[in-house]
């Protein structure tokens, strides 16, 4: 089933009001009437921010009115804090206090003028009022401390999605009249709330194996869900959440009457409107505040539906949550989601168009060409399918792509393309294309409104390349797709070391040659050493093993790294190799045979490690190793791995038998022992070739001699026949593509024969 990114515009109604100092002169004192100043009160008429008293507008066009049915707007009772001076503690707390509605739907609190009240605001005063607090405050309080208070709610206990009653909160000054005082508080709500309206297809077409089916959306079981809402806040103050705080609520997703259309597109399906406190995340953040939309969808014709989802964020721009303001998102779906739960499809930032609520300029192209009222700014979209593509041997590729615009051609290109060559021993040297000369072989063909056709021949780079192509459309919204493109032959490396050789380990702590000292035939060993100088008495799992002459007559370690070699095909000019005057043509496939060896056969290369380290008949029962028959010599392996330089023999090398059993008991970096053996002859000579050709470092040295599985030794380009007492050199091989890349404890002899 395809999976893709869903792009939406996606539009933010803040029910946002600026908080102004509004003082009220006679005549406004007047127009309110007999029946908010009283003799003896304060009176205290509060409004919600989208609402407009008499000419004086609380509110600003970037809000959105609450709904009474939802008890958006609804007062049941008003903590008042009174203020000489904001900074420093109320003069008066009045807590639990009734409320009466006005004609107008303003709420009206009152409180008496004590002599004291009356003589601390003798020179004006504050007032911050609490509608609907959720917990009990101190008498005495600075205003500084109660927005600091804590507010929660449980956003997730009503079955309806109604909650009874929302927390809100608003200060403004206290302005006189004779003995009397009034005060007109704006309220802000504490939390937020979060409304989709989504326009869903009613059938979606896919193409698979040149079949096309039809999806058919289940619009009876459809749910969406807040992820990571919260329950706890502060009355107006930043607060960090605990994990405790968040929660997920799961609505019906339906067809209602409360729709919404624009420009002849019918949102048609929402829910009861979530909830939640202000809260904030990282770009990548578990505790990110999304929906989850769930729809199930069947092929025409069945009666068993998949769930498929889709999540987006609830503000991907500034990732955070506001108080007090409304967050309504729009969508039109068009295709099937993911299957799977934990990765469902998701909106790409670059799809997102976040707008204030209000009045919003359409713009030219638009169908008025005017300035319209409405919530709905415009609908863009683009996705591509799939973003991430592995090419295996494989020049070209389709990508498919839906877009509310025409792609713009200058901008959909290949942007970057970057690789490792592996020339010289250590780190691998990275290589980033990015000029148009070097990306200039890399083809994009928009062949049609629906695909686009990528090309790139290979070009004897034996590694793969990660190639980044852009995808922009005519509005601006643009899409990354990152393939990588595996030739059909291709190495790697990563470290050497810790390799386990004749019963110890060498090289484990560093790529010098610290701590060993230098014999006279050019061989290393560790200090305060007997046995000839060559072998350290005891084991040390931090000694220097004697590597061979070989090393010393070059004055250094050819390659320290493990080389990593991938096959996946051969054709006419590299598919074979001539040697001794005899053409062998590659042949990909398993070179191994059962060794038949008993644990006798192995011990005494063990002999000079702990006394716990020994092979069991079920260890020897399961080893396999190299073939030594005429038809496999010209079989490699379809991924292997080469030891480093660290894992080669001393000055005179060892027997074909030596060499057998010690790669068998050979480890390194971690990859156990019982999984190495030796190189095929075509190993051999594909590694050679790619060593001739600059592509990796020297690995098989011109003028020494090394085993291969098929008991010939390799010098220089050929095969030789060996006599019973030739000693030659050690390259051993992993086989990668049987055992995988799964290490055991590095340092830690560990025998592993069977998966």
């Amino acid at each position: 089933m395809m999976k893709t990114i869903i792009k939406y515009t996606y539009i933010l109604a803040m029910s946002f009001i600026m908080m102004t100092l509004y003082s009220c002169s006679e005549k406004d004192i007047a127009n309110e009437g007999e029946s908010t100043l009283k003799d003896g009160y304060i009176s205290f008429v509060l409004y919600h921010t989208t609402a407009e008293k008499n000419g004086i507008e609380t509110s600003t066009r970037a809000t959105i009115n609450g709904e009474d049915q939802l008890n958006e707007n609804y007062i049941e009772n008003a903590t008042i804090f009174i203020y000489n001076d904001t900074t420093q503690a109320a003069v008066q707390t009045i807590q639990g206090q009734s409320v009466s509605i006005n004609n107008d739907g303003s709420y009206l609190v009152r409180t008496r003028i004590t002599d004291e009240l009356k003589s601390a605001l003798s020179n004006g005063g504050y007032a911050y009022i609490i509608a609907n607090p959720t917990n009990n405050f101190n008498d005495g309080m600075t205003l500084n401390e109660v927005k600091n208070s804590i507010v929660s709610s449980d956003f997730t206990i009503s079955s309806s999605g109604v909650q009874d009653k929302f927390t809100m909160s608003g200060g403004e000054y206290i302005s006189w009249n004779n003995n009397a005082a009034y005060s007109t508080v704006p309220l802000y709500r504490c939390a937020a709330k979060v409304v989709v309206y989504s326009n869903i297809k009613e059938s979606v077409d896919e193409t698979q194996n040149n079949t096309t089916l039809t999806y058919i959306p289940n619009f009876g079981s459809m749910t969406i869900s807040l992820l990571n809402g919260v329950n706890k806040g502060k009355i107006d103050a930043s607060y960090t959440s605990a994990d405790a705080d968040y929660f997920n609520k799961q609505e019906i997703l339906q067809k209602t009457d409360v729709s919404k259309t624009y420009a002849g597109v019918e949102y048609a399906y929402s829910h009861v409107p979530f909830y939640s406190y202000p809260t904030s995340w990282e770009e990548v953040d578990p505790r990110e505040t999304v929906v989850e939309i769930c729809i199930p969808w069947t092929v025409k014709g069945e009666n068993r539906y998949i769930n498929t989802y889709y999540q987006l964020s609830i503000n991907v721009q500034n990732r955070k949550i506001e108080r007090n303001r409304q967050y309504t998102i729009y969508l039109n779906i068009n295709d099937i989601g993911s299957a799977n739960k934990e990765t469902p499809v998701k909106l790409n930032p670059s799809s997102f168009t976040i707008l204030p609520w209000g009045n919003v300029d359409v713009g030219a192209g638009s169908k008025t060409d005017e300035n319209v009222s409405g919530e709905f700014h415009k609908y863009q979209y683009l996705t591509v399918d799939p973003q991430s593509i592995i090419l295996n041997n494989q020049t070209s590729t389709t990508i498919k792509y839906t877009s509310s615009s025409a792609l713009d051609k200058t901008n959909t290109k290949v942007t970057q393309v970057d690789y490792y060559t592996y020339e010289t021993s250590g780190t691998p040297r990275s290589n980033i294309l990015t000029n148009a000369a070097d990306l200039a072989k890399y083809k994009i063909d928009i062949t049609s409104d629906k695909e686009i056709t990528f090309t790139h021949e290979f070009d004897g780079t034996y590694t793969y390349q990660n190639i980044h192509l852009q995808v922009t459309n005519n509005e601006g919204l643009t899409e990354t797709v990152i393939m990588t493109q595996y030739p059909s032959l291709y190495i790697s490396t990563e470290d050497g070391g810790n390799a386990f050789i004749d019963g110890y380990f060498a090289r484990v702590a560093n790529a010098t040659m610290s701590g060993a000292a230098k014999n006279s035939d050019g061989t290393y060993y560790g200090k305060n050493t007997t046995n000839n100088n060559k072998y350290p008495a005891t084991k040390d799992n931090y000694a220097i093993t004697p590597y061979g002459y070989l090393f010393a007559s070059l004055g250094n370690l050819a390659q320290t790294q493990i080389t990593n070699v991938y096959v996946t095909a051969f054709n006419s000019e590299n598919g074979y190799y001539t040697t001794g005057g005899e053409t062998y043509y590659y042949k990909i496939g398993d070179p191994r045979v059962s060794a038949g060896w008993k644990s006798s056969d192995i011990i005494k290369y063990l002999s000079k490690s702990s006394s716990n380290v020994s092979w069991t008949s079920s260890n020897c029962a399961n080893l396999m190793i190299a073939s030594t028959a005429n038809s496999y010599r010209s079989v490699i392996a379809p991924a292997f791995k080469v030891s480093s330089a660290w894992g080669q023999c001393s000055k005179d090398g060892v027997t074909f038998s030596d060499a057998q059993k010690r790669a068998a008991t050979y480890q390194e970096n971690g990859y156990a022992a019982g999984r190495w053996r030796l190189p095929t002859e075509a190993e051999i000579m594909f590694v050679a070739y790619m060593q001739s050709q600059g592509n990796i470092p020297t690995l098989f040295i011109d003028g020494a001699n090394y085993w291969a599985s098929s008991g010939r030794y390799y010098n220089s380009g050929n095969f030789y026949d060996a006599g019973s007492n030739v000693q030659c050199y050690v390259r051993t091989v992993y086989d990668t593509w049987y055992w995988g890349g799964t290490k055991c404890p590095i340092g830690t002899y560990t025998i592993k024969t069977a998966k």
